[in-house]
């Protein structure tokens, strides 16, 4: 799918207009991605990765019935989440698995208690 090109509407950034367009190519995950690499550039294919790295941690978080994933806290840990994908891709990080593997510990040190999320 080709990229589209739309000029940002008075009072609209630049950055909201690509995380809007962005949101439709590849959804909500991308938009979250975005909004924490603007200094650093990854290609799409990076991005790509950052997105599903995202996407399998919540999940073994919420298949593990971890607290955190509840409404009350869902949204600021989805950032916590992927503010660390991003430290870590900044780092040079770039493999999926190790890129869950080191949120889930993350997490697992920083927000929860030991269960079986770590594993």
């Amino acid at each position: 799918m080709p990229w589209l090109v739309v000029a940002a509407r008075e009072g609209v950034s630049s950055f909201d207009a690509t995380c809007s367009l962005v949101q439709r190519r590849w959804g909500d995950n991308m938009v979250e991605i975005l909004k924490f690499s603007r200094k650093t550039a990854f290609t799409p294919e990076t991005i790509e990765i950052l997105a599903a790295a995202l996407d399998e941690v919540w999940e073994r978080m919420r298949q593990s019935g971890s607290r955190l994933t509840r409404p009350a806290y869902s949204r600021v840990m989805r950032e916590v989440v992927a503010k660390r994908i991003m430290e870590m891709a900044q780092r040079g990080v770039q493999g999926r698995e190790v890129l869950v593997a080191d949120a889930l510990r993350f997490i697992t040190a920083n927000y929860e208690q030991p269960s079986k999320l770590a594993k």
